[in-house]
């Protein structure tokens, strides 16, 4: 008798947030992001990117994943989004637009 195994589905859903949380940072989205996810059978990642500004972040599973998501966009919005104008190049004054567009709130956690 030969069984057949199905192989475990993967969750390969969006991650969708209208808040990102990681350490003691909290961005609050005007509205719900979707960041595609899918899973590389080679190097057995989940990868989560957001394509308007170029993130990505892996893990070795879904919640790792987010978890790299998270702290990967939030550095990247207090890199540009956090810093003042006259710091940065007109082509990051343009991405510090665009993230003004789709963010509510920056705000340190509360301890």
């Amino acid at each position: 008798m030969h069984r057949i195994f199905e192989e475990p589905v993967k969750p390969i859903y969006p991650y969708q947030v209208n808040t990102l949380h990681f350490e003691d940072k909290r961005i609050v989205f005007n509205n719900t992001i979707s960041a595609p996810v899918s899973y590389d059978e080679e190097t057995g990642h989940f990868i989560i990117s957001y394509p308007p500004f170029n993130i990505t972040a892996w893990g070795q599973d879904r919640k790792e994943a987010e978890e790299a998501f998270s702290f990967t966009f939030i550095s990247f919005i207090e890199s540009i989004y956090l810093e003042d104008d006259k710091n940065l190049t007109t082509e990051a004054i343009a991405v510090k637009q665009a993230l003004q567009n789709i963010i509510k709130s920056v705000n340190q956690n509360e301890t």
